[in-house]
C-alpha cells in the first residue's frame, strides 16, 4: 500500500475552493488509493487556517474521518526537541514546526 504525507496546504487547498490549487488537489486526492498520513501538528495548523470559514473546522474533520488519514503524535518532549534541531537547522529555509513534525514522520 502506497503511503503519502499530507501537509497543511494541501489540507486547506482540499477544503477551500476558491484556492488556486483546490482543483489540483482535489483530483490528486480522487485519484489516491493508498494511506494518508500527518501530524496532529500538520491538523491544527490546518485547522487554524479553516476556522476563518465557520464550516472549516467541521469540514476539516469531515475529511480526516472520510480520508481514514492516520494521524501521528507529534508533541511528546523527545519529538518537540528534535522538531526544534530540525527548525534551527533549516531556520533558512524556513521549517515551521508542522513541516519538523512530518520530516520526522518521514525518517521513521
Amino acid at each position: 500500500m502506497r503511503t503519502w504525507l499530507i501537509d497543511t496546504g494541501p489540507l486547506v487547498a482540499y477544503l477551500d475552493r476558491d484556492d488556486p490549487e483546490h482543483e489540483p488537489v482535489a483530483t490528486c486526492l480522487a485519484q489516491f488509493s493508498g494511506q494518508l498520513c500527518t501530524t496532529s501538528a500538520v491538523l491544527v495548523e490546518a485547522m487554524h487556517f479553516v476556522a476563518a470559514d465557520r464550516d472549516g473546522p467541521g469540514l476539516l474533520v469531515d475529511l480526516v474521518e472520510a480520508s481514514g488519514l492516520l494521524i501521528h503524535e507529534s508533541t511528546q518532549a523527545s519529538q518537540l526537541r528534535q522538531a526544534a534541531r530540525l527548525m534551527k537547522k533549516y531556520a533558512d529555509t524556513p521549517m515551521d514546526f508542522a513541516d519538523a513534525t512530518l520530516v520526522l514522520l518521514a525518517s521513521n
